[in-house]
């Protein structure tokens, strides 16, 4: 049975088998669904700060009351490094773990290890593509709410793949943060619409001919990808066909959870 993390790539989750990561009780602050079977998780510590992380980084993540409490699960952090209150996370229902995570209430205490990854914006890039499959939005929030908070002056275009209108995560704020950069812009497309839906913009699949249009190409901006591994594999696809170099792509999958 196939069960979602959100966004780890295969290298970290083989080489997590060999580490033994020290886990911190973190406090549940905040649990809320923000769209139907997503839900926005915020988890403070029980003692102590939060650990120092990166815009694109995630975290292991154990459930003491789940029926395997060490079975371990990674989420892409998606609060900004400056926010020193808690860590946000994006977390899409799917499976027993996810369920069980989704009834927790406030207070209920889950245990964090982190950050790992090197799936990180890179402040100096001036051009920049996110291509986000659904939860894949988690850790490009990160980025973005960096962005915002340096006001940054480069070019970003966030083409974010949803089923419909109704399970876009975070619309309204990537809306404000797009309208506060220099040149900012968020493009949505739609796979699961009913033909007599009204919506206006694009349906079923970042293709080729999308990018084209949407992207500067002859600019050589970097492409960062985050989402199941179909979404990835077929972006990596995309991008070799518009010949894009591997140099200019980075991005990370979902993956298998694991019993520590």
């Amino acid at each position: 049975k196939m069960h979602i993390f959100q966004c780890s790539c295969h290298f970290w989750v083989k080489l997590l088998h060999l580490f033994n990561m020290d886990f911190a009780d973190y406090v549940i602050d905040h649990l809320e669904e923000l769209v139907p079977g997503t839900y926005l998780l915020r988890l403070m510590p029980q003692s102590g700060d939060i650990f120092s992380f990166k815009p694109g980084q995630f975290c292991q993540i154990k459930n003491p009351l789940y029926i395997r409490p060490t079975e371990v699960h990674m989420f892409s952090i998606a609060s900004s490094p400056s926010e020193r209150k808690y860590l946000e996370f994006c977390i899409k229902v799917y499976g027993d773990w996810t369920t069980a995570l989704s009834l927790l209430q406030k207070g209920a205490v889950l245990q964090v290890a982190g950050p790992l990854g090197h799936f990180v914006w890179d402040q100096a890039q001036t051009q920049v593509v996110f291509l986000a499959g659904g939860v894949g939005i988690a850790p490009f929030m990160s980025m973005l709410r960096v962005q915002k908070e340096l006001k940054y002056e480069g070019t970003t275009r966030l083409l974010y793949g949803s089923r419909t209108l109704d399970s876009i995560a975070y619309e309204s704020e990537i809306d404000t943060i797009m309208s506060s950069l220099k040149d900012g812009k968020v493009i949505h497309i739609l796979s699961h619409l009913d033909e007599t839906d009204l919506w206006r913009g694009y349906r079923g699949f970042i293709t080729e001919e999308i990018l084209h249009k949407e992207v500067d190409l002859t600019r050589h901006p970097t492409f960062y990808l985050c989402g199941p591994p179909i979404f990835v594999q077929l972006m990596r696809e995309v991008l070799k066909k518009l010949e894009v170099a591997p140099e200019y792509i980075r991005f990370e999958l979902f993956a298998r959870p694991m019993n520590t």
